[in-house]
């Protein structure tokens, strides 16, 4: 809709007579149509300015999300890798002490029984086991099985706390032999017979 053209009308319509009775209101419109325009093509200018301006942002915002993202991968990445590096540390060690306890044990004669419970490397020619090869699942498998025969004292390794007439000793099936070897009377047969049957 065109006011001033509707105003250009509107005055031939009404002829120079009323036009000159009139003519201030109609120029006060004209004046009034002109300030609304131009206030909404300023509107529209700075509304196109913001939507530039709220682009500009948008754009920021989502190189920052990229940015922020990147380093939160960087530094799960960086965590992940001690976490891996731990792992393997820890890994290692346990197969190293796995190989120094089964060097312990197999001088024991239970472990020629025992070993058939367990998932060992098989040894060279020299009789020498290679840890390293073992996978993570059979090393935790040999772990747990050698801590329930351990528990059960299979290879005589653990002394029994007994205590005899408030005192504690330890007595193994090696010193208990040693013990009755060495005993000089049945009292002394007695006593050691006593300790066993109160442990």
């Amino acid at each position: 809709m065109d006011i001033k053209a509707l105003l250009t009308q509107l005055r031939q319509q009404l002829g120079d007579e009323a036009v000159a009775k009139v003519s201030s209101v109609l120029k006060e419109i004209e004046t009034g149509v002109d300030d609304i325009v131009d206030s909404l093509k300023a509107a529209n200018a700075e509304s196109k300015n913001r939507k530039t301006k709220i682009h500009e942002l948008e754009e920021l915002k989502s190189d920052l999300e990229g940015q922020l993202e990147a380093l939160k991968k960087e530094n799960n990445a960086e965590e992940l890798n001690k976490l891996r590096e731990f792992r393997q540390n820890y890994l290692t060690a346990q197969r190293q002490n796995l190989g120094k306890e089964i060097e312990n044990i197999s001088k024991h004669p239970n472990f020629v029984k025992a070993e058939k419970l367990l998932k060992l490397p098989e040894a060279d020619a020299k009789g020498v086991r290679d840890f390293s090869k073992l996978t993570d699942e059979d090393l935790e498998y040999n772990l747990s099985k050698l801590q329930e025969l351990n528990a059960l004292e299979y290879f005589g390794q653990n002394g029994s706390n007994k205590t005899v007439h408030g005192a504690k000793t330890t007595i193994t099936p090696e010193s208990f032999k040693e013990r009755v070897k060495a005993a000089k009377s049945i009292k002394e047969l007695e006593q050691i017979q006593e300790e066993m049957n109160n442990g």
